[in-house]
């Protein structure tokens, strides 16, 4: 039995960020200033505790040596690319096989 998760986020340089409160709503706001990119990873795990090479979709039209790490190189990780930085099946179809 495999269980597969999916999760996105944001990649972006650590900035100064603001909070805004309004007084009467008792409501916060966070807000994240500068631009966002967006990637998604996936990871595979067997009920027996084995698992498969994580696989990170960055944002673009192809992956670019420079955006990997060299340490993430050594975990055997896997790369694409899309144009959102979303999965889809055949990014998924191309991860599995």
């Amino acid at each position: 039995m495999y269980n597969i998760d999916e999760t996105g986020f944001a990649i972006r340089a650590v900035q100064r960020s603001y909070v805004v409160v309004n007084k009467e709503l008792k409501t916060r706001y966070r807000a994240q200033p500068g631009r966002q990119e967006w990637a998604s990873v996936m990871e595979c795990i067997c009920a027996d505790g084995e698992s498969i090479s994580r696989f990170l979709i960055l944002k673009g039209e192809k992956v670019m040596s420079s955006w990997i790490p060299t340490t993430a190189l050594d975990l055997n990780w896997h790369f694409s690319s899309s144009q959102k930085g979303w999965t889809s099946n055949a990014l998924g179809y191309e991860w599995l096989v």
